[in-house]
């Protein structure tokens, strides 16, 4: 029910870490004993934590975007970010401080200033955050690109041309 009080069709944001070979790489851990999977980076009630794919996919609809970055700037971005897992939700959506975080904050510690990335904070019932629709339209401004969709045309996953026709045109119907 929380998410009938955040602005937008899309309520929630995610990070994509990659496989736990990808992981290790970029010098991050997979949580200890875990299994091998796909990784994304998540805030929730419980927390800012790596997670797999199974447990965060869960979904009705998604749309994945892909950072205009080069490998090496990416792999910054995906380290600062994970650098908050750990930490506490942040109940208050106060993006003044990273004690505590909510699921756009996440990824807006990890990307903005990196590249050509560049978020601005908008105020939201009195607080500066950035609701994940507004995050959304800035990283389409900062040159994301679309590169599947999940739930928006049917149970189909669609991606490339597919999933950006399938994502504008819903757009509409918001």
């Amino acid at each position: 029910l929380s998410n009938l009080f955040l602005p937008g069709f899309w309520p929630h944001a995610v990070l994509y870490l990659g496989t736990s070979p990808e992981l290790m790489d970029l010098g991050i851990d997979p949580p200890a004993g875990a299994a091998d999977g796909a990784w994304f980076l998540e805030a929730k009630k419980d927390g800012v934590r790596i997670r797999l794919a199974e447990e965060t996919l869960l979904v009705d609809a998604l749309v994945a975007l892909r950072p205009p970055l080069e490998s090496g700037e990416l792999g910054e971005a995906l380290r600062r970010a994970a650098s908050h897992a750990g930490k506490p939700y942040d109940f208050l959506f106060d993006f003044r401080t990273a004690d505590r975080m909510v699921c756009t904050e996440v990824i807006y510690r990890g990307y903005h200033g990196i590249g050509p990335i560049t978020f601005r904070l908008k105020e939201q019932s009195g607080r500066l955050c950035l609701p994940a629709e507004e995050m959304m339209n800035q990283a389409m401004d900062c040159g994301f690109r679309i590169v599947a969709t999940a739930g928006l045309r049917g149970d189909r996953l669609l991606e490339g041309m597919d999933a950006e026709l399938a994502f504008h045109n819903s757009r509409q119907c918001w």
